[in-house]
């Protein structure tokens, strides 16, 4: 191992027998774990060794305090381990982590490969590091996570398979008051079923589906929610920060992790504009490309709006409003203008073609 090494004992070339006890200190693991043609171990460790047995064929045992633990981009922080090496190629790691996590494995090591059998145990642990310790990771995650996985097959592809509970859920500015589910990795793609967020013990979110990781790997999730407060999307919010209200919302999440492609129905019976008036509202659209698609826009059945938004470079619409004795109070709010109740009366028709940058809207 890279570090400091002291070892003493005897080794018996007459019986050919090996007893020998030693203490390693400040190992760089990764220089142990690349053994296992496994490089995404970073941290150190004090190992103390009892190694025994016949020469050909010796088992080691060793007790090890890891420090500073990071696995891909994930921190795992301090852990303490049991290791025993037999039969030339047959590892077994017992691991415990600051009672946050407890694992089990087996490694065997051949020639071209090492296969692992594993159950890790998670206890109040960063879902951001979890994630980030099974794939590289540039998502912002947050929660605390409990669940058990286990982990079979190659070490550098194996099948990650298990359930989780998040409390304090946000993923991308999405928050929710927990999360729960059962997913499975292998070959870059995460298979989620029964995946389900309670925003705030009201508005439910389901999702179920698979999401590629890398390049032009699909994605094809399923969501659906009912009573989705819907000034909590930050996709909402950063599109026309003056909405609220209860919605019920489904739609796909389709393409690839680097074009992905979302398809949305909106439905709300309790859709609120500018804290001022309270309607009806369904949308449909589709998002893709820095495109928003809005296939409908239906406010009350009196506001109908359809066309394309381009946010990228410069944000452009090309639509059309049709407006159907609609009420005055609908489009002030929608426009942002503050004004007191019963104060704004009156109804209108019209037709309305937009086209043009926002900035510079004819």
């Amino acid at each position: 191992f890279k570090g400091i090494n002291d070892f003493t004992g005897v080794i018996n070339l007459k019986d050919k027998t090996i007893d020998v006890k030693g203490e390693s200190k400040e190992v760089d693991i990764n220089s142990i774990f690349a053994t296992f043609n496994f490089y995404d171990l970073k941290g150190r460790a004090n190992l103390s060794h009892q190694i025994s047995g016949p020469i050909n064929n010796f088992s080691v045992n060793s007790k090890a305090t890891l420090k500073d633990i990071f696995i891909k981009d994930g921190e795992v922080g301090e852990l303490n381990a049991d290791l025993a090496f037999s039969e030339r190629n047959i590892l077994k790691v017992n691991l415990t982590g600051q009672k946050r996590l407890n694992a089990k494995a087996t490694f065997t090591i051949f020639s071209d490969r090492t296969e692992v059998e594993s159950t890790v145990k998670l206890n109040a642990i960063n879902f951001k590091n979890v994630f980030s310790c099974l794939l590289k990771n540039s998502f912002a995650l947050n929660g605390i996570t409990n669940g058990s996985f286990d982990i079979k097959g190659r070490l550098d592809n194996p099948l990650v398979s298990g359930d989780f509970n998040i409390n304090s859920f946000n993923f991308e500015n999405y928050i929710a008051k927990t999360a729960k589910g059962n997913l499975s990795i292998k070959d870059n793609v995460i298979s989620v079923k029964e995946l389900m967020f309670n925003q705030d013990d009201k508005g439910v979110v389901k999702a179920e589906g698979t999401m590629g990781l890398l390049g032009n790997l699909p994605l094809s999730i399923n969501v659906n929610s009912n009573d989705i407060e819907i000034s909590k999307l930050p996709v909402v919010y950063e599109l026309y920060n003056n909405l609220s209200g209860r919605s019920n919302i489904s739609g796909q999440i389709l393409g690839n992790i680097t074009n992905p492609k979302f398809v949305v129905n909106i439905n709300s019976k309790n859709f609120i504009i500018n804290n001022q008036v309270n309607t009806k509202f369904n949308t449909d659209f589709a998002y893709e490309n820095s495109t928003l698609e809005i296939i409908n826009f239906l406010i009350d059945d009196e506001y109908d709006f359809n066309g394309k938004i381009k946010f990228y470079p410069k944000s452009y619409v090309n639509g059309a409003l049709v407006v159907k004795n609609g009420k005055l109070a609908t489009l002030f709010s929608l426009l942002k203008v503050k004004f007191k109740p019963n104060e704004v009366k009156g109804n209108f028709f019209s037709n309305i073609k937009l086209n043009g940058k926002f900035s510079e809207l004819n």
